[in-house]
């Protein structure tokens, strides 16, 4: 477990972030990502395992509760309502449950090693501006 599970906090006024949620059946290991309300974490799901019997592997997404204002607060709870509804889309990142404990919110969703959607939207932009660069100076 990295020391940043265990004393990770988004917020003076919010707890540190637990290292086991879930009544114990999920491990958070380490930061994966960050958000302005939260952060994402790379998690071991003891509940669920793989074909080869590993506990599998997930994205917790933690999301303060406490210290939001109402536009913050209903920007979260957008979200969550739209994750739940985009859940079992092919091309959609599923949300396994969510969770309230604590001063926290746990969105724990599939685990894609190849990073999100707006990553990788971000990464094309980047290689296509490159390349656009490239093919303007090579002339």
């Amino acid at each position: 477990m990295s020391a940043s599970a265990s004393s990770a906090s988004a917020s003076s006024s919010s707890s540190p972030i637990p290292r086991y949620i879930d009544q114990g059946s999920i491990e958070l290991i380490s930061v994966i990502g960050h958000g302005a309300y939260g952060q994402v974490y790379s998690a071991l799901d003891f509940r669920y395992t793989d074909a080869c019997g590993e506990p599998l592997p997930r994205a917790v997404k933690c999301l303060r509760r406490n210290g939001l204002d109402a536009r913050q607060r209903q920007f979260q709870r957008r979200e969550i309502g739209l994750h739940r509804l985009a859940t079992g889309h092919p091309s959609i990142i599923g949300m396994s449950r969510m969770l309230e404990e604590g001063d926290w919110i746990f969105m724990v969703m599939e685990y894609a090693p190849e990073g999100d959607l707006f990553g990788m939207i971000c990464d094309k932009q980047r290689v296509s501006h490159h390349m656009k660069h490239e093919c303007l100076t090579a002339r």
